[in-house]
């Protein structure tokens, strides 16, 4: 039993265990290939939506499509700090995950996603962007995720006042990775940012209850199917 346990460890870790079709993450080469290349950034409203999608999926912990279109601008609140930080605060909504019979249940912690640098990469700063790239009406209201307007007339307004649609928000991870080499070899979606910042929890120690608020998994039994990233 050992010898075929010991196997199965081996294989799992080629890629072939029980899951073969399963998501993949990215690693830190690849990231900053998506930086390099302008798939992530501020210059276009499709990349600072990337860069958000990013930002929030590693920070907050969102899942997949349905956090990101369940998601409305209300649910986070930007707050000033005496040492000159920003942070933003996610007041998370019922999720698949975690609602369930007549109550509702919400992340024991407060998701918080910190200002760093003040630079191009620094996501407080991405996010208050990506907000005041919306319609007016819209920039303290309403879902999320808006509509890109591919060719803007102006620079004051990159979206539309429509909702994206969940195909759209489905396809965010494969459009932007589509440049990268190994995305012909890899099966890259959405849920690959979420695989990505677990692991990397992970492989900087942090306990798993720590991951499990981060992530709002159910159970921590829920972390055990995510391997330890190999940062190349």
């Amino acid at each position: 039993m050992k010898k075929l346990n010991a196997k199965a460890t081996r294989l799992r870790q080629q890629g072939m265990g029980k899951r073969p079709n399963k998501t993949e993450k990215l690693n830190h080469s690849e990231e900053e290939l998506l930086w390099e290349n302008g798939s992530l950034g501020n210059h276009s409203p499709v990349a600072l939506t990337n860069a958000n999608v990013k930002c929030l999926s590693e920070q907050m912990g969102l899942r997949g499509r349905q956090d990101y279109c369940d998601a409305y601008v209300e649910e986070f609140i930007l707050r000033e700090h005496d040492d000159g930080l920003e942070s933003i605060v996610f007041n998370e909504n019922s999720t698949k995950t975690q609602s369930g019979g007549l109550r509702v249940a919400k992340r024991t912690t407060r998701q918080v996603m910190w200002s760093t640098d003040g630079g191009p990469r620094d996501p407080v700063k991405l996010f208050k962007l990506w907000l005041s790239k919306r319609p007016q009406p819209m920039r303290n209201q309403g879902p999320l995720y808006l509509t890109i307007i591919q060719r803007p007339k102006n620079d004051d307004v990159w979206y539309t006042k429509v909702r994206m649609g969940q195909n759209t928000i489905g396809k965010v991870m494969p459009r932007m990775t589509a440049s990268l080499e190994s995305s012909t070899a890899k099966k890259l979606t959405n849920h690959s940012r979420r695989k990505t910042v677990i692991q990397k929890l992970k492989s900087a120690g942090q306990p798993r209850y720590k991951i499990k608020e981060i992530t709002g998994h159910a159970s921590e039994a829920y972390l055990n199917d995510y391997d330890v990233i190999s940062e190349e």
